[in-house]
């Protein structure tokens, strides 16, 4: 997998397990000498099976897919990073090898196990199952509209072909999978497909490859040295109680004497 950038700010970067600092400062694998980059803004890391964007500092801000990031994200090949205003692109490799397999009816049951599911864009969040072949296009009659008028009507058929997973392209342009324009490819999980902002990718069974996960308590074994981690929270210093006890005994008895003049007053005068 490797880094580029579409507006040419920095030469690509590959991202062959090495950490990958990017910041103002001139030590930083990726140099971004602009405006509101910090010296050190951000680090790309490959551990624990999978690729984390880490924010270092508590300033630092960064959109993946223009979806704001919260400290740390997982990356997958075909995302987009946003670091104020700089884009980069996340390409991975695309299997686009031709294969004669024909789908026998017991083999297309597997596709239920497979999903697109949304992940930028209207379709954020929803999942299409693959028992059955789907057109993604702005038309009627896509099984997944895409309504923007740079889509074509049938843009591109995902379909299950034996055991395989195929991306087809229905017209004259090409979609992106994993950053990389095809006209054809054999999907994997993890696999993302993008057409304009709408970005699709290609879940399985919890056991395929491809599916990097990270509990919330390992982030602390994250070998990430430059970040900056959250301060333990300062014990609350123990307020001496014996005063609130007298002031709430003087209170009562106020309250008593008060109610004591208001109920019994008038008889003494009578």
């Amino acid at each position: 997998m490797r880094l580029t950038f579409p507006n040419g700010e920095h030469p690509d970067v590959a991202l062959a397990g090495e950490r990958v600092t990017l910041g103002r400062a001139a030590d930083n694998r990726v140099v971004l000498d602009m405006a509101g980059i910090a010296a050190r803004q951000a680090l790309i890391a490959s551990e624990h099976g999978g690729t984390w964007l880490c924010l270092v500092g508590e300033e630092a801000r960064a959109h993946v897919n223009a979806r704001a990031v919260h400290r740390l994200a997982l990356l997958r090949p075909g995302d987009t990073v946003t670091l104020a205003g700089v884009r980069m692109l996340l390409q991975g490799d695309v299997d686009t090898a031709e294969t004669t397999a024909e789908p026998a009816p017991a083999e297309r049951l597997a596709g239920l196990r497979h999903v697109l599911r949304g992940v930028a864009g209207p379709h954020f969040g929803r999942c299409y199952s693959l028992e059955a072949p789907r057109i993604l296009g702005r038309g009627g009659g896509a099984d997944i509209r895409l309504p923007d008028p740079a889509i074509g009507e049938r843009h591109v058929a995902i379909e299950l072909v034996g055991r395989e997973v195929r991306l087809r392209a229905l017209g004259a342009e090409p979609c992106l999978v994993n950053g990389q324009p095809v006209r054809t490819a054999r999907l994997r999980v993890g696999d993302q497909v993008a057409i304009e902002q709408h970005r699709f990718v290609l879940e399985g069974p919890p056991h395929a490859p491809g599916a990097a996960t990270l509990a919330p308590e390992a982030l602390d074994e994250l070998p990430l040295p430059e970040v900056v981690r959250e301060p333990d929270p300062v014990p609350r210093r123990c307020e001496p109680v014996g005063m609130a006890w007298w002031l709430l005994l003087a209170a009562a008895l106020l309250g008593g004497a008060i109610t004591a003049l208001l109920v019994y007053a008038p008889r003494f005068s009578g």
